[in-house]
């Protein structure tokens, strides 16, 4: 069963640290130990989580003991005590997590792109800094708990007790809020709509491969826009057989990595993005942006391949069943984007009448021509820096503007 309250860490970034921090406490009644012990004895385990739309709590066990399990989640809610002497582990776990962010590329340039697009929306900045976490009193993770709790509720059982026996075990043995807060989730991030060629630069003289992701802003999608972009995806670059993957790895051997696709946004009505991405050699940087650039905006048109695409796709969906545990989760994430049924019958429907010229009218309609934002993360000394100029205005940015 999960408890998933919404709201996360986005509307509320110390959550991240709270939910850490709570699966290392007990209750005013229970130490640590002892309350672990409490659940073990009944086969019961329970953890917090957090994502940037949802808080959870996570129980899992054995339906016989399930009653005894909601007492103890509920002693939990109620009753958690904070302790002083495991805030040095969040310290130390924040810690460790920037020293290795530190020395990865990967996730360097893609806190750079997240800059780029959201400012200081990004997770690289919204969350809690070391210093925060130095300065941060125990009892206020207790509050961001307990601010969390105030959101709207979803609770997602999968087992064999009935729905009437959950619902009964829960009223009777949980406290639940009576007029909890509205929940925004699923958030959308609204990106920047780029309206100038920019090329955003961070140097590393150590750097011996380049990082570049490709940015354009796309229009407001609706239900038809959102079946296209799946096709554009899967024909444009996503997989082995994709114009990208083909362009820039096959047939130039530019890249160690490369893709592109369309991001849809959660709801109908708002603007989808193209999002590329190359990893490459530092010294192919400003060959592997102009083979990039170049198919994205005269994308090569290959109709044969759309009898492929199709299937492809229909299959797809035919062959990834979720697991049944994540039914109810699925399900409530449709209702909140105004899905009364499984979407996905109507894109294998609208897949089996679809053309090539439908792919073609997407990428004119959302990508062609419009500006493009470059980010990269490399060593300028191998970069000629005269040509990376023909592809808009350079900023220079420093790892601290965009990770805390």
């Amino acid at each position: 069963m999960t408890l998933s309250y919404g709201v996360g860490n986005l509307e509320i970034p110390e959550l991240d640290q709270t939910a850490e921090y709570l699966n290392l406490l007990g209750t005013e009644n229970y130490s640590f130990n002892e309350f672990k012990n409490k659940l073990q004895k009944i086969g019961t385990s329970m953890s917090c989580s957090v994502d940037k739309n949802y808080f959870y709590i996570s129980l899992k066990g054995f339906d016989k003991n399930f009653t005894e399990s909601i007492k103890l989640v509920n002693e939990f809610v109620l009753n958690v005590k904070a302790d002083e002497d495991k805030i040095k582990i969040l310290i130390d776990s924040a810690e460790s997590s920037r020293k290795i962010e530190n020395e990865q590329p990967s996730t360097i340039g893609r806190a750079l792109r997240d800059f780029v697009s959201m400012g200081d929306k990004s997770y690289y900045l919204r969350r809690m800094s070391v210093d925060d976490i130095k300065a941060t009193e125990p009892n206020e993770y207790i509050k961001f708990f307990n601010k969390a709790m105030d959101y709207e509720l979803d609770i997602m059982y999968t087992g064999k007790l009935s729905f009437n026996d959950v619902s009964s075990i829960l009223k009777d043995n949980m406290a639940l809020n009576p007029r909890p807060i509205k929940s925004n989730s699923p958030v959308d991030i609204e990106m920047k709509k780029y309206t100038n060629d920019l090329v955003y630069i961070v140097n590393d003289n150590q750097a011996v491969q380049s990082q570049i992701y490709f940015s354009v802003s796309g229009e407001n999608i609706n239900s038809k826009d959102r079946f296209i972009s799946k096709a554009y995806n899967k024909y444009f670059g996503s997989g082995m057989s994709s114009i990208v993957f083909q362009e820039i790895r096959e047939f130039r051997s530019l890249a160690y990595s490369a893709w592109g696709f369309y991001v849809r946004p959660n709801r109908n009505g708002k603007r989808g993005d193209f999002v590329g991405y190359v990893g490459c050699q530092a010294d192919k940087t400003i060959d592997a942006i102009s083979v990039f650039k170049d198919i994205t905006f005269n994308m090569p048109e290959k109709p044969e391949r759309i009898d492929q695409i199709k299937s492809s796709l229909i299959q797809t969906i035919n062959s990834e069943r979720p697991n049944f545990r994540q039914y109810p989760s699925i399900v409530r994430d449709w209702k909140r984007m105004s899905y009364f049924e499984d979407p996905r019958k109507k894109q294998v429907n609208y897949f089996k009448k679809m053309s090539f010229d439908d792919i073609i009218r997407f990428q004119k309609k959302n990508i062609e021509n419009k500006p493009m934002v470059i980010t990269i993360y490399t060593d300028m000394n191998q970069v000629n820096m005269t040509e990376l100029s023909e592809y808009g205005e350079i900023i220079v940015l420093e790892k601290s503007d965009f990770i805390n």
